[in-house]
């Protein structure tokens, strides 16, 4: 009967294979067949790969674990180079070696390569084993697969190291309360190392009056009780303390007995800070808030109230609690104005005086401002709005007051103005009427005179020729008067013809007609290219004329005299200007240049009524223009005009009217 298995021998690089043949079964073979047969039971009944190897490294036996961790059948193994069946062949060749040399190996690395593809890492314990002569036939090879075990070392450092990284203090300890480990983060959380800390207890950094909660919190762990975020006060080294919070699970033997605990410690002082920081703002927040004596909420931008201040719940006479939750918009007359307002928060990212009125749970309402602002959390996004609300009750009912005032005064002025308007027209017709009607008295007076003094000087001895040039002076000055009146009456008579007027020939007309007055006088005259202006071209050359004959009359004493026209740019507006050098005047009696029959020199010095700058100012007014001079005494003087929009102005009509009348 053949044997279970072959029997190998070899010697060198000759390996035999014998199998036991018909005629070897008989009994005396026995034996042999049954310690075969048991020898190749032990090698089948074994989980490890195990093989047989000749001197010359080429394996001789396998079991089948050997086959299942190779991928390759026994039939192909045996005879092949043992090597080949590694990771790293020339690593398996040395370990064989080593073996022969040694005459056995222990714990030998070497990883197992399937024919699959996948490597499997094993432990190999070697010896040789001998013939019957006591000569090293091979060796025999157990392997132990170590993949598991490896994975878990590998594991075990890799949570090492991240216990020993980790910036949280990570503490095992009995339930006792001794420590058994001590990471870097408890060194750097207590100022305790670990060699100070293991086999101690851990109540070295628990203050005394935390000392019962601890041991409470070991019996909950020993009960199997897991331990989560217990936030309290632990002491370092230095005496300090420090606010943490701490997570206990239980730690288990094999048979899963609790046999101690494993404690996360984590630094929560900056929280704590800013937690208290955060209740501080939130409480000195609530105190601005009910300090105002505005209704102020915040609302969602659901348009839900999210909060309310006192003067909200006064204004509604609704609790903080019955509001929040409640939408913005029900506490209004008109809910879709308020729910458009909110909108329009969210949309725009604001809103100012929006007006609104808020209604009383009794039904009286209240008129308001609201101005909102939307907020935004940490992350940058709206988080809600907020919103202040102004009564403007009080301030309506003095708007209406005043509307009403003003209603009332403007019927006043109305009233007042066609008063003054009835009365400017009588008096004009008056002014006009008298000053026509003293024309012709004026006119006999100076020609009687005139008689009286041709036709009788043999007559009238020097006080007497005296007399009558007096009454003759008298009367041509009384003449000019009553012209300049009738020149006055009739410029708020006549109608503006506003036009594109070219200033420069109309300066020009001016000034060729005063050639009478200037005589053999020598004045320079500084006249600059001017724009173009829009007025009634007749007005506007009575402008002129009046202030050239006004600066030739006042340089009268200068030799030469200087007399400027110009124009200027000032805050965008055209200001023109006429200069001279003459005496000028003193800026204190200023008031009193433009009035009607007003003179700031003796009439013995220089001639005139003191209606020709009255005239000036009225065209100007007449124009929606402003009038007005600069000077100094002896250092002459400019007179300054704009032109407006050549539309008459009623109020300035009015006070020159007024200032005729008085």
């Amino acid at each position: 009967m053949a044997a279970e298995g072959p029997i190998h021998r070899g010697s060198g690089s000759d390996t035999a294979r014998v199998t036991t043949t018909a005629s070897e079964q008989g009994p005396a073979n026995e034996p042999a067949r049954h310690t075969a047969n048991y020898a190749r039971n032990l090698i089948e009944a074994s989980l490890d790969p195990l093989v047989t190897i000749s001197r010359d490294g080429l394996i001789t036996d396998v079991n089948h674990a050997t086959e299942l961790a190779t991928g390759i059948s026994r039939d192909r193994l045996i005879g092949s180079d043992f090597a080949d069946y590694f990771t790293d062949p020339d690593r398996a060749r040395r370990g064989y070696q080593q073996a022969f040399s040694e005459g056995y190996v222990r714990d030998y690395p070497l990883a197992i390569r399937c024919a699959c593809g996948t490597a499997m890492e094993v432990l190999y314990n070697a010896t040789v084993f001998r013939n019957e002569a006591g000569e090293v036939e091979g060796i025999f090879a157990a392997a132990r697969d170590v993949t598991e075990r490896t994975r878990a070392e590998l594991a075990a450092r890799r949570l090492a190291a991240i216990v020993e990284s980790s910036d949280d203090a990570i503490i095992g300890k009995t339930l006792e309360g001794i420590v058994l480990t001590w990471n870097q983060g408890a060194e750097r959380l207590y100022g305790y190392s670990a060699a100070e800390m293991v086999g101690r207890s851990v109540m070295a950094v628990v203050p005394a009056e935390h000392q019962g909660e601890v041991r409470e919190l070991l019996r909950r762990i020993a009960a199997g009780e897991r331990i989560e975020h217990h936030e309290t006060v632990r002491q370092r080294k230095d005496g300090s303390r420090v606010d943490v919070s701490v997570t206990l699970s239980p730690t288990k033997d094999a048979r899963g007995e609790v046999t101690g605990a494993s404690t996360i410690i984590r630094d929560i002082t900056e929280r704590k800070r800013a937690e208290e920081a955060v209740r501080r703002a939130n409480a000195y927040n609530r105190s601005l808030i009910e300090a105002s004596v505005d209704p102020l909420v915040t609302i969602g931008s659901d348009g839900k109230i999210t909060d309310v201040n006192a003067a909200t719940e006064a204004a509604t006479g609704c609790g903080r609690q019955e509001l929040i939750g409640t939408d913005f918009s029900d506490y209004f007359t008109d809910p879709a104005q308020a729910r458009a307002g909110y909108e329009q928060v969210f949309r725009e990212g604001l809103v100012r005086d929006y007006p609104l009125e808020l209604r009383h749970r009794t039904g009286s309402v209240v008129s308001v401002l609201y101005n909102a602002s939307i907020y935004r959390d940490q992350g940058g996004n709206t988080a809600g709005a907020f919103a202040a609300a102004r009564d403007i009750t009080a301030r309506k009912r003095a708007e209406d007051e005043v509307r009403k005032l003003n209603q009332e005064l403007e019927q006043r002025v109305q009233q007042r103005t066609a008063e003054l308007q009835s009365a400017n027209l009588e008096l004009e017709a008056f002014t006009y009427s008298v000053s026509h009607d003293l024309r012709a008295p004026l006119r006999h007076l100076s020609g009687f005179a005139k008689l009286l003094l041709e036709e009788n000087a043999a007559v009238l001895n020097a006080t007497g020729r005296h007399y009558v040039d007096e009454i003759r002076d008298a009367a041509r000055r009384m003449g000019q008067l009553v012209d300049d009146l009738l020149e006055l009456s009739r410029m708020n008579r006549q109608a503006l013809n506003p036009q594109p007027v070219a200033l420069e020939p109309v300066i020009q007309q001016a000034v060729r007609e005063l050639a009478p007055e200037i005589g053999q006088r020598a004045i320079e005259w500084k006249i600059a290219p001017l724009p173009h202006a829009v007025g009634d071209p007749v007005l506007l050359k009575q402008v002129f004329a009046n202030l050239l004959a006004n600066a030739v009359k006042f340089t009268r004493p200068r030799n030469p005299a200087v007399i400027e026209v110009g124009e200027q740019v000032a805050q965008g507006e055209t200001v023109y200007f006429v200069r001279d050098n003459g005496v000028g005047f003193d800026m204190r009696y200023i008031d009193k240049l433009f009035g009607i029959f007003q003179r700031l020199h003796r009439t013995e010095d220089f001639e005139g009524t003191g209606v020709g700058l009255a005239v000036v100012q009225r065209i100007i007014h007449r124009h929606g223009g402003r009038v007005w001079a600069e000077a100094q005494p002896d250092r002459g003087a400019t007179f300054f005009f704009t032109l407006g929009s050549a539309e008459p102005q009623s109020s300035r009509e009015v006070h020159d009217e007024v200032a005729i009348a008085n």
